[in-house]
């Protein structure tokens, strides 16, 4: 990293920079950068964004089959990779044919059952199969108590007040 940046010893040991009011780990600083110094935004971008759990390792995984278009299995890039590690850009979809090859191959089933996402880790060790519930409707309840529910609904309520969108 070219310029003086505070640094910090994180609760696993690792080292994380600050950078633009941002934490960042080593591992993903140089790409931040580099990103941000060549990234030109077109007035048709889309930006894709969830919160963490709520389904970005799906979006990236779609992110990634609509850049690389329809490849065999064997050049299929979730293949080689879990989504968190690939770079998407994001082109429209030009038929029904390429909409339905993307669903299949970022299905919730084939992603969780691909051997890179069945073992490693990511960032500060989390397992690479941890980004991969059942992906059932509801399946919520089972790890969340009523008063939980309450209070996120709360939230989320407090969140979109003004916005137009309701719970």
């Amino acid at each position: 990293m070219d310029e003086e940046l505070l640094k910090i010893l994180s609760w696993n040991k690792s080292d994380l920079y600050q950078w633009e009011g941002f934490w960042c780990n080593p591992s993903i600083m140089t790409a931040t950068m580099d990103l941000k110094a060549t990234f030109k935004s077109v007035p048709n971008d889309v930006l894709l964004a969830s919160s963490m759990k709520t389904g970005s390792t799906w979006l990236k995984a779609i992110c990634v089959c609509i850049m690389q278009g329809n490849k065999e299995e064997e050049e299929d890039l979730l293949v080689k990779n879990n989504p968190h590690f690939q770079v998407p850009t994001i082109e429209a979809m030009k038929n029904e044919e390429d909409l339905e090859i993307v669903l299949n191959k970022c299905s919730l089933e084939r992603l969780k059952n691909l051997e890179v996402n069945k073992s490693g880790s990511l960032f500060y060790g989390v397992p690479t199969n941890s980004y991969f519930r059942k992906g059932i409707i509801g399946d919520w309840k089972n790890h969340m108590t009523p008063k939980m529910e309450e209070r996120l609904d709360k939230l989320t309520s407090l969140k979109l007040q003004g916005s137009g969108l309701q719970l």
